[in-house]
């Protein structure tokens, strides 16, 4: 006689077995933000590309601490602003960036290409 198992799905999509202790590698959690420090972060970066400027699109007005890398990593611009504020760009030079964006505690990236 086969024996019946109520099944859980982990966050790969992966079957489990229910009573067994799961691998808890790094692929189990979806988030590095902890659960107290989770904030809602949906803005837009807008234009993207963009020659001159973008704006980070966002309900209402927040203050935002912007750091924008190259591609190695290098730290090439910070920028303290508002929400739905344009950020000039054109001193940097054409190529991709990364963009990160902080408001309060919590913290996002977003590519950004400058052309």
């Amino acid at each position: 006689m086969i024996s019946e198992y109520v099944g859980t799905v982990d966050f790969d999509g992966e079957d489990r077995i229910s009573g067994i202790a799961p691998d808890f590698g790094a692929d189990e959690f979806g988030s590095s933000i902890g659960v107290s420090d989770q904030q809602s972060l949906a803005f837009a970066l807008y234009p993207n590309p963009s020659a001159d400027s973008f704006s980070l699109l966002g309900w209402g007005s927040e203050r935002v601490q912007l750091e924008i890398y190259d591609m190695v990593g290098g730290l090439v611009k910070q920028v303290q602003t508002m929400t739905n504020t344009p950020v000039d760009v054109r001193d940097l030079a054409k190529g991709s960036y990364v963009v990160v964006y902080r408001v309060g505690r919590a913290e996002t990236s977003i590519t950004f290409i400058r052309n």
